[in-house]
């Protein structure tokens, strides 16, 4: 064969291979869609066209020349309907996926293959066809017909109505996506320059049409996109779509704060504004987002609540800002996601008020009947004293139910005050072991009419400490109280150990115990195991929340072994905060410590367990 054939011929041999290789790589993929359907189809024809283009120059038998020549025109017509079809798949539209348009868009190829296989009969396509022979090879030549321009024209049509699709997806689109269109775009315009060339060369019949070699081109560029950007792969598709979905506006910006691309949801923020928010400084868009990007950009990542006004509108967001690399070739930026939490801040303040409420109106309620109860108190003290006989057990009954309720306004106060985080802290130089022993002597009495053996084992020496007494005083009371009342018959004991740094009160009861279902609740206000008639004892409910949140604003730690029949064993562990080793000042409670739960959950998260 001799060299020039060779040389001209190769060019379209070589590229109709790499096409051929190249949709069989598309069409074989694991995961198949309708984009990378129609683009191997494409490709399929573009190399099928370019391979026969080759092989008439090589073969010396002019009606297999002619054969060859003409039997092209099938996939020359299929490629601008298979572009057009990729171009509208890609970009979603839902002509994509009607078979009616891709039945009828196939009408173009059929026709205009039963016109060049019939032309001899109507001279249509073509008004005459001669072999053509120059120094380098031998061809067929063609004086085109009506139907030839027709044909042409439409096929021009559909090729540059497949670029306008892709020319919106350039506008419309943000990122990578932008950038494979482009690709695509010029991509295209390759083989467009070629045969409008060709077409409209004077000397038509003796130059080769190049056109499907630089389909290679527009080849090679999908294979750019689909290794490099993943054109085909569904996940960016998924992300783009979620993004574009998602109720909370997402915005991207470069390294420099410049807002590459936004969700619809973000431009509805600004959506009286004027301008194309793209390519604008985030920080004029959304000026309130200054101290998130400013800590974005010194730690790489921030988090804050704005508040956004537009007109006689506000609204209030979690804003969330991250820094990222696209990975190699792609510049850095940061990704902004702000959650409208207004209703949730307005629940929010709203309950704070009503708990606010709720404490103000408890606290009030119980100072008011408390300035009566202590009076009561206080006469039947003195009643006491000159009485006897019935009147004396009637007065002990006055007293007795006096104190009982006293001490439930006593718990109500301090719950309420524990909630809403006003309970004061007033640390000072004690002595714990007196303070220990002065608790377990009030209770002895309490222990000996409830024929219950009260045990203290404490240290002899004094055990410094400074701590606030009245709240070590509360906690010891509340639980000797819960220890005798829940022990039908048996012992009570409390165990007081003192460490370097810290002392642990263990009050040890062989009573009822506790159900192991109301272990994770125990400690809440109001929640007991047992209710209505069928408790034990009577109560509020509200001691072991006392006990809880007391010991959590003295920075200590509560657990529990409860067993139903065999008794619970509490213990309190408190930083003893002695001279020795620190020296904290006093006032209020410290701020780190939060307000006692009011939710169903096991308080500070204390150890609790049932034996």
């Amino acid at each position: 064969m001799p060299s020039t054939i060779i040389a001209a011929a190769g060019p379209y041999l070589i590229s109709g291979i790499l096409a051929l290789v190249l949709s069989a790589a598309i069409l074989f993929r694991r995961r198949t869609s309708r984009t990378t359907l129609f683009l191997g189809l494409g490709t399929l024809a573009t190399g099928m066209w370019s391979m026969m283009s080759g092989f008439h120059l090589v073969v010396d038998d002019v009606a297999v020349k002619i054969f060859l020549v003409h039997g092209k025109y099938l996939f020359t017509s299929a490629t601008p309907v298979l572009w057009l079809l990729t171009a509208l798949a890609y970009a979603g539209s839902p002509l994509a996926r009607s078979r009616s348009f891709t039945r009828t868009l196939i009408v173009y190829p059929l026709i205009t293959t039963l016109l060049v296989a019939t032309n001899q009969y109507h001279g249509l396509m073509f008004t005459s066809v001669t072999p053509v022979n120059t120094d380098w090879y031998s061809s067929i030549g063609h004086t085109y017909g009506p139907a030839f321009w027709t044909y042409a024209a439409i096929g021009y049509v559909m090729i540059l109505a497949g670029l306008i699709v892709i020319g919106r997806t350039v506008i419309s689109r943000q990122g990578y996506i932008r950038r494979q269109s482009v690709l695509m775009t010029i991509a295209a315009l390759v083989p467009i320059v070629f045969s409008v060339w060709f077409l409209s060369h004077p000397d038509r019949d003796t130059i080769l049409d190049y056109t499907p070699v630089s389909f290679l081109v527009t080849n090679a560029a999908f294979a750019i996109a689909i290794l490099r950007y993943r054109m085909l792969s569904l996940m960016p598709v998924a992300r783009r779509e979620v993004i574009r979905l998602m109720d909370a506006p997402v915005i991207v910006t470069d390294i420099e704060g410049y807002i590459e691309g936004l969700n619809p949801a973000a431009e509805r923020i600004r959506a009286r504004s004027s301008g194309q928010p793209v390519g604008q400084p985030i920080l004029d868009y959304i000026p309130e987002l200054t101290p998130v990007l400013r800590e974005a950009i010194e730690e790489g990542r921030s988090e804050g609540e704005i508040r956004i006004v537009q007109a006689s509108e506000s609204a209030w967001y979690l804003a969330r800002a991250k820094s990222f690399e696209a990975g190699p070739g792609h510049p850095p930026g940061f990704v902004f996601v702000l959650h409208d939490v207004t209703q949730m801040r307005e629940a929010r303040e709203k309950a704070e008020e009503l708990s606010r409420l709720k404490s103000t109106f408890l606290s009030n309620m119980s100072h008011e009947i408390r300035t009566p109860l202590t009076a009561i108190i206080g006469v039947s003290d003195l009643l006491l004293e000159t009485e006897s006989g019935a009147d004396e057990e009637m007065i002990g009954m006055i007293k007795t139910s006096g104190e009982r309720l006293l001490r439930m306004l006593n718990s109500v106060l301090s719950v309420s005050s524990l909630q809403s985080g006003t309970m004061l802290h007033r640390p000072e130089s004690v002595d714990l072991t007196g303070i220990v022993r002065g608790v377990v002597a009030e209770y002895r009495q309490l222990a000996e009419d409830a024929m219950i053996e009260l045990e203290a084992d404490l240290p002899r020496e004094p055990v410094s400490a400074r701590i606030d007494p009245l709240h070590v005083g509360h906690v010891l009371s509340h639980l000797l109280d819960n220890a005798i009342r829940y022990t039908p018959s048996g012992s009570v004991s409390v165990r007081f150990e003192a460490g370097p740094k810290d002392v642990t009160v263990t009050v040890r009861d062989t009573g009822s115990g506790i159900p192991e279902s109301f272990l994770p609740r125990v400690g809440n206000p109001f929640d007991q195991a047992e209710s209505g008639d069928s408790r034990p004892v009577d109560g509020a409910g509200l001691g072991l929340a006392v006990v809880w949140g007391l010991v959590d604003v003295m920075g200590g730690s509560v657990s529990l072994d409860s067993e139903p029949g065999r008794g619970s064993i509490f213990r309190i562990v408190l930083p003893r905060w002695d001279s020795e080793y620190e020296d904290p000042t006093p006032g209020p409670m410290r701020s780190d410590r939060q307000p006692l739960p009011s939710t169903s959950t096991s308080p500070n998260g204390s150890p609790i367990r049932s034996r």
